[in-house]
């Protein structure tokens, strides 16, 4: 299922008898961005809130508005329980706070009271801790944690109050995040595993115009192309560690494949 930004259909993406087919399935939403299949029902988060797609026999799915939230909703990403206790929950990101969603309602997880203090765009879970999901806001980081019971909200992360618009943590735990138009930003020990207290004072660094972003950038596929740098970034930073720890690599093979933009550089050079 694909949702758009700017218009107003949803579609459907058909493989059938070895040809693709696209088809529009619903229409009329305003901006219907978020998208999520959740329990066998098709969620979708636009600008006036969330619906989801009711079977209707022999004819057209009917919608049904989810209660609990009516404004400008962005994101769902169902969570699972790693302790297997309750079922997958559908997690939304909307204006008004983050929010659980049970059926046909929205429960907040941490609501904004009618302020939009705790907007909310995307979430992550932790690769760290299954139990934390990271929480990109309007203004700045956080992170929510499930004990088995109930959520709770762990604060946000000190120093950091752009306008996130992607995550994603690589296995060792940094977490990188995308700006809406102020760049990349890399937390290194901000996470804990299970049991632990997440650390106060993590590491952030930035990245911008200096090292090589584009001044001021801010069309919508920024996100998407940031997390495929950070990526990058990150499998690099990786392969230098490891060699600089006399890895199975030597460092001047790491440089050559790394730093020389797809040049071979001469043996003096490297």
């Amino acid at each position: 299922f694909v949702g758009t930004r700017f218009g107003n259909k949803i579609t459907a993406i058909v493989k059938k008898d070895g040809k693709t087919e696209i088809k529009t399935i619903a229409e009329g939403l305003y901006r219907p961005n978020g998208l999520a299949y959740h329990n066998g029902t098709l969620y979708i988060a636009h600008a006036q809130g969330v619906q989801y797609l009711k079977p209707q026999p022999g004819t057209t799915p009917m919608f049904v508005n989810v209660t609990g939230v009516a404004n400008q909703c962005w994101a769902l990403k169902e969570f699972v329980d790693p302790d297997g206790k309750v079922p997958p929950q559908l997690i939304l990101t909307a204006s008004d706070g983050l929010f659980v969603i049970d059926g046909d309602r929205a429960r907040p997880i941490v609501d904004s009271g009618g302020t939009r203090a705790f907007g909310t765009f995307v979430v992550e879970p932790s690769k760290i801790d299954p139990h934390r999901m990271w929480v990109g806001l309007a203004d700045g980081l956080a992170s929510v944690r499930w004990d088995g019971t109930r959520w709770t909200n762990e604060g946000r992360i000190a120093g950091i109050n752009d306008q996130i618009r992607s995550m994603w943590q690589g296995p060792d735990g940094v977490v990188w995040a995308g700006t809406q138009s102020s760049g990349l930003i890399r937390l290194v020990n901000g996470d804990a595993p299970a049991g632990q207290v997440r650390p106060e004072h993590p590491e952030v660094r930035r990245y911008g115009v200096n090292e090589g972003l584009a001044i001021g950038v801010q069309d919508l596929g920024v996100g998407r192309r940031i997390k495929i740098m950070a990526e990058g970034l990150h499998g690099r930073a990786l392969a230098y560690r490891e060699a600089l720890q006399g890895g199975a690599t030597p460092l001047a093979d790491v440089l050559r494949r790394n730093a020389y933009g797809g040049r071979s550089p001469t043996d003096a050079e490297v």
